[in-house]
């Protein structure tokens, strides 16, 4: 048992434990507000320094070439970058490509370490469409921009059309192609004379047009009086295609002819006979003709065929030879005729056929010179597939 004086000396020291404050002693408080300051002043640092940012995204993204259609190997993107880049900023660059005359697409990219202009090679035929660019440094890539140009990107030149020529007007049909649309029709008129054995050259006109058909009289360009008293007409139209990316070839001509012979005229009647006949020359030598074709390699795009026709005639003779050419068997009407010069024994020509084509009937006409006689060959040409 406490006495008195233990028990108050108990209890005194009961209530300074049970009633002492929550708080911290006074130097416990001096060290948590130091401690609380340093925090405050640490968050407040790191609120006033900014994080680093990505690069902006670019400004005024323009790509060239400008046109839909271009042959070029390179497209050029070009863009400014608000305030500048910073240093050791790259261009990453996209573009979508679908192959030309496929179903699919494919997805392009690339990087560009240079201010403000990258280039983008156009390495396959087809459609490029869709180039963004994105800046990048070392904080990460920045927002895209993008420009929704579309290059349709061809460097084959387009195919021969069908050509045809009547009423004063010449008409053209694109052949078979997937590639840039057509720009325009380039052409090429020439006349001549036929018949005589001695013929002034054909004339010739040429231009271009954007349309089809377009006037072009069948009487131009004029000619000169007939080199005799029998002479025929011939005309020959050519007509090749340029797409809108700048590709085309003369060589893919589509090819239109007609040939009319007139009537010998007869002589004046008050033509007085002649006295004396004049004297006989040396008998003309008898013409023998063969006629042979073969069908040519197909072109790209080509939906006829092309036949190239040889005519064999002895090794002297000179002169022309007249070539008609129609459908052996039924079916649309064609026909093509043309006058071809003997050189070293041979006349030799190539038409453009239709495609259903197989058989042609093939008629050569040569006319007589001073050392020999006219003769004609019909002949059948098959044409290959």
């Amino acid at each position: 048992m406490l006495d008195r004086t233990g028990a108050g000396t108990y209890f005194a020291r009961m209530r300074v434990h049970l009633f002492r404050p929550p708080w911290p002693s006074p130097r416990e408080g001096r060290l948590v507000r130091a401690l609380t300051l340093l925090g405050t002043l640490a968050a407040l640092g790191a609120a006033a320094a900014p994080a680093a940012a990505a690069p902006p995204a670019p400004a005024n993204l323009a790509v060239s070439p400008a046109e839909s259609a271009t042959s070029a190997d390179t497209a050029v993107a070009t863009w400014t970058v608000p305030g500048g880049a910073p240093a050791g900023t790259e261009a990453d660059w996209k573009v979508t490509f679908s192959p030309a005359g496929e179903d699919y697409f494919l997805n392009l990219s690339g990087t560009s370490d240079q201010d403000g202009r990258a280039e983008i090679p156009l390495a396959r035929e087809g459609t490029y469409s869709g180039f963004s660019v994105a800046l990048r440094d070392a904080q990460g890539p920045g927002p895209e921009a993008t420009v929704p140009h579309r290059l349709l990107v061809d460097r084959s030149a387009p195919g021969a059309p069908t050509v045809w020529h009547t009423g004063g007007m010449a008409n053209w049909t694109d052949a078979p192609d997937r590639g840039a649309p057509i720009a325009r029709a380039h052409w090429r008129y020439c006349r001549g004379w036929f018949g005589s054995p001695i013929v002034p050259a054909p004339v010739c006109v040429e231009g271009v047009a954007t349309t089809s058909p377009f006037a072009l009289s069948e009487t131009a360009p004029p000619l000169g009086p007939a080199p005799g008293t029998c002479n025929g007409v011939e005309s020959a139209l050519s007509i090749w295609l340029e797409d809108a990316a700048g590709n085309g070839s003369p060589a893919n001509a589509g090819k239109f002819g007609t040939a009319v012979t007139p009537a010998c005229p007869a002589p004046p009647r008050d033509t007085p006979p002649a006295v004396e006949p004049p004297a006989a020359g040396p008998a003309r030598k008898a013409t023998t003709l063969a006629v042979t074709g073969r069908t040519l390699a197909r072109r790209r795009g080509a939906s006829g065929r092309r036949v190239r026709l040889v005519v064999a005639l002895p090794r002297d003779a000179g002169g022309r030879v007249r070539l008609r050419v129609s459908r052996r068997a039924g079916g649309p009407r064609f026909v093509r005729t043309r006058s071809v010069q003997v050189r070293r024994g041979h006349a030799v020509a190539t038409f453009t056929v239709p495609a259903g084509v197989r058989k042609l009937s093939v008629r050569a006409t040569y006319a007589a010179t001073a050392t020999h006689a006219a003769a004609s060959k019909n002949t059948t040409v098959r044409v290959g597939r």
